[in-house]
C-alpha cells in the first residue's frame, strides 16, 4: 500500500508509478510519446500489443523487440503511426510454446 500525502511536482509522481509497477512486477514502456498509449491482451502462448496514438500528431515508438504487425505480418521494433492511428503487435511465449511441444511429443 502506498499513500502520498502531499502535492509534489510531476517528477514525484513518474518515480512513485515506477516503482509500484517494478515492485507489482508489472511490465511497462517509460518512453512513449506524448498521446501513446499501449495495452495488452495475452493468453498461455500469444500476446497482443495494442499500441495507440491519441495525439493529432504522428509518431515514432520504438520498441526494446521485434514484433510482428497483425496486419502486415512485418517484423519490427519500430512503429510510425499516424494522428489517431494505432497498430496491432504480436510476440509468442517460446518458452511455454517448447514446453507444449516437449510435452505433446511434436519436438
Amino acid at each position: 500500500t502506498f499513500y502520498v500525502g502531499t502535492v509534489g511536482r510531476k517528477a514525484l509522481y513518474y518515480q512513485l508509478i515506477q516503482k509500484v509497477l517494478n515492485d507489482c512486477n508489472i511490465q511497462y514502456f517509460s518512453e512513449l510519446p506524448y498521446g501513446v498509449e499501449i495495452t495488452t491482451r495475452e493468453n498461455e502462448i500469444d500476446k497482443y500489443y495494442f499500441v495507440f496514438n491519441n495525439s493529432d500528431e504522428a509518431c515514432e515508438v520504438t520498441l526494446e523487440n521485434n514484433m510482428m504487425d497483425f496486419i502486415s505480418g512485418e517484423l519490427t521494433n519500430e512503429i510510425k503511426l499516424q494522428p489517431y492511428d494505432m497498430r496491432i503487435l504480436h510476440t509468442m511465449n517460446w518458452d511455454c510454446l517448447c514446453e507444449i511441444e516437449e510435452l505433446s511429443g511434436l519436438k
